[in-house]
C-alpha cells in the first residue's frame, strides 16, 4: 500500500479517522440517549440495563463469528456499519417528529448491541485485510489509541451539545 509521509499507510490512516468518526458518535450517542433515560424515569436500575443492554450481543459473538467467517469480514464491516446508520437515523427521526417512547431507546439499545458484537468480531477479523499482514501489531495499537482518545472526548462534546442545543441537536 502507499506510504503517506508520516509513515502510516494511508489505508491505515482512513481506517483510523473512520474507526474514529464511529466511536465518536457511538460515544455522543450513549451519553444522550443515557440522559434521556435518566430525565424519563430518574432510575439507576434504568440506566443500567440500558447500558447493558448494548452489549447483550456479545453473547451472540461465536455467532456472529460463524456467519462472517462464511460471508467474509469486509461484507459484515459494511453491513454492521450500515444497520449503526439506520439504528441511529430512525432514533433521530423519532426524536425530530416528538414521538420518542422510552422503550424505543431500550428496543435499539439491544439491537444496536447484537449489531456490536458482529461489528467487533467483523472489525478484528478484518484487519490483516485492510491493512495487510504486516501491519497487524501496529494496526491493533492505533485502534486501541484511536477508541481511547474517542472514549474520553465523546461524552464531554455530546454533553457540550447537549447543553447548548438540546436533545433533538445533539442527537
Amino acid at each position: 500500500p502507499p506510504r503517506s509521509t508520516q509513515g502510516v499507510s494511508s489505508a491505515a490512516s482512513d481506517v483510523y479517522k473512520r474507526q474514529g468518526l464511529m466511536n465518536l458518535a457511538d460515544q455522543m450517542e450513549f451519553l444522550v440517549l443515557v440522559w434521556l433515560v435518566v430525565e424519563n424515569t430518574e432510575s439507576a436500575f434504568l440506566v443500567g440495563l440500558f447500558s447493558g443492554l448494548r452489549f447483550i450481543g456479545m453473547v451472540l459473538a461465536p455467532v456472529s463469528g460463524t456467519i462472517i467467517d462464511r460471508h467474509g469480514g469486509i461484507k459484515a464491516l459494511k453491513t454492521t456499519r450500515l444497520l449503526y446508520l439506520f439504528y441511529s437515523g430512525t432514533i433521530l427521526t423519532v426524536l425530530f417528529l416528538n414521538k420518542f417512547k422510552l422503550w424505543m431507546a431500550f428496543f435499539m439499545a439491544t439491537l444496536n448491541g447484537i449489531n456490536r458484537a458482529s461489528d467487533m468480531v467483523a472489525r478484528q477479523t478484518s484487519m490483516a485485510t485492510i491493512l495487510g499482514i504486516n501491519a497487524i501489531n501496529s494496526g491493533v495499537a492505533g485502534f486501541r489509541i484511536v477508541r481511547d482518545i474517542t472514549q474520553m472526548i465523546g461524552p464531554l462534546l455530546g454533553a457540550l451539545i447537549l447543553d447548548g442545543l438540546g436533545i433533538e441537536w445533539s442527537y
